[in-house]
């Protein structure tokens, strides 16, 4: 068999005499300039340091799963003083360590039959009407507003780098959802919202709207055309009348029954870029319906490999949010096995998936110096790879489009065969806990 390129050669531009290329999430996507996030919360019964490791091991920004919502921590309506004891402790974790934050969400609400635990008890009456006439009701959300980007901007300047304004307000079939807001305040208090938050926050803090367009797999796995129109139509009229928006948000809650496919959800999101806002993947999961095989963990991996590809191939796409990344925390629950890392942190084929487009796109740097010979690890003949390093690792091959081609554990001896391969340039990794080849 005849290859364009060996992976010994490869090899010479992807290490450096006494040390390994990083191959961390982190660094792959800095050195692209890539925007990579996870949800971020502190759950009972975990390993707080080992949480907080592979956070930092792997991403730049986090946006806290909870404890920033008016009805979280209650807000009284004598004093006006908000409780910010739940974002404060994820926040301060993001500002000591020199991280980035999304912050979500200024303006949400949901009813559940009079009760909304997003919004504080004394707004709303048992029936699920606004306590408060138009003009309290008006006031009391731009307190909010003001109070908490405020708060965050003082007590953790230059953290938050990005601040969803307003969360959900499109229904599932047309038009907005009957909410608190848009039964009080119309639909107006969308453009007075981010026009509050704008003078809050200044001009370099980007503002959006956030909205999901895909339904999990319990409901069918569908995409919701309708929604995507009205979210169009609401977010481009924004434009239309200069109101303070940078970004619209696409939540990203993919199943992976009913996926739309990678063309479609490129278009999707290409529609609020041509209006010339920026585009957020801002929740991005995959969730998959046990029993849970091999082969549903490689459809997952291609969704998240398309999805990364759609953000790099559309320089508007700014932003990337796994919605947490560690099966055992997602808000789907551990048996959906929707994140890119198993319970005990071990990385799935979507860790690998991600990992490849990330090096495809240049995050592996090639201008290193004196390069290091491999054979202490593992070596090319004929037409096998001779596996020759010590310890337990994991071979991966990636053809020319970054695609994952093989993929296995190993360990000293093995003879992986590639004789099956199709003539053409290939990259091979192996890698440990801590080390890449």
């Amino acid at each position: 068999m005849k290859y364009s390129l060996s992976i010994l050669s490869l090899l010479l531009a992807f290490t450096t005499m006494g040390q390994s290329t990083d191959s961390s999430l982190f660094t792959l996507s800095q050195n692209i300039n890539l925007e990579l996030g996870s949800a971020f919360y502190y759950r009972d019964g975990w390993d707080v340091t080992e949480y907080e490791n592979h956070f930092l091991n792997n991403f730049s920004h986090l946006t806290p799963e909870g404890g920033m919502v008016w009805g979280e921590y209650g807000v009284s309506p004598d004093s006006g003083q908000i409780n910010f004891w739940g974002g404060d402790r994820l926040i301060s974790f993001a500002y000591e360590n020199d991280i980035k934050v999304k912050a979500q969400h200024l303006v949400w609400h949901r009813y559940v039959d009079g009760q909304d635990p997003l919004l504080p008890d004394w707004l709303v009456t048992d029936d699920g009407i606004a306590q408060y006439p138009k003009e309290t009701l008006s006031t009391l959300l731009k307190n909010f507003i003001t109070q908490t980007v405020d708060h965050y901007t003082n007590s953790f300047p230059e953290t938050i780098e990005w601040w969803c304004v307003v969360n959900e307000a499109g229904s599932n079939t047309t038009g907005y959802i009957p909410n608190l807001w848009l039964d009080s305040l119309g639909s107006a208090h969308i453009d007075s919202s981010f026009a509050w938050a704008r003078a809050a926050a200044g001009p370099d803090i980007k503002l959006y709207y956030n909205e999901y367009f895909y339904h999990g797999a319990p409901y069918g796995g569908t995409r919701i055309p309708t929604k995507i129109d009205f979210a169009y139509d609401v977010v481009s009229g924004m434009v239309q009348r200069g109101v303070p928006i940078d970004a619209m948000g696409f939540q990203s809650h993919i199943p992976a029954i009913g996926y739309p496919g990678k063309a479609v959800v490129a278009a999707d999101m290409k529609r609020f870029t041509d209006l010339g806002l920026e585009v957020y993947i801002t929740e991005l999961d995959v969730e998959l319906i046990a029993p849970i095989t091999q082969e549903k963990l490689e459809q997952q991996a291609i969704i998240y490999k398309e999805m990364f590809e759609i953000t790099l191939e559309n320089p508007l796409i700014k932003l990337v949010c796994i919605w947490q990344f560690n099966d055992a925390q997602s808000w789907l629950g551990a048996e959906s096995e929707s994140c890119i890392m198993d319970k005990d942190y071990y990385p799935k084929p979507a860790y690998d998936s991600i990992q490849s487009v990330l090096i495809a796109a240049g995050g592996i740097p090639t201008s290193l110096e004196t390069p290091v010979q491999t054979d202490e690890a593992f070596q090319i003949k004929g037409s096998k790879i001779i596996i020759h390093h010590t310890k337990p690792a994991v071979l991966t091959i990636y053809n020319q489009k970054g695609q994952i081609v093989n993929h296995l554990g190993v360990s000293k001896g093995d003879d992986i065969p590639i004789s099956h391969l199709k003539a053409g340039i290939y990259i091979t990794t192996l890698q440990t806990e801590n080390r890449l080849w």
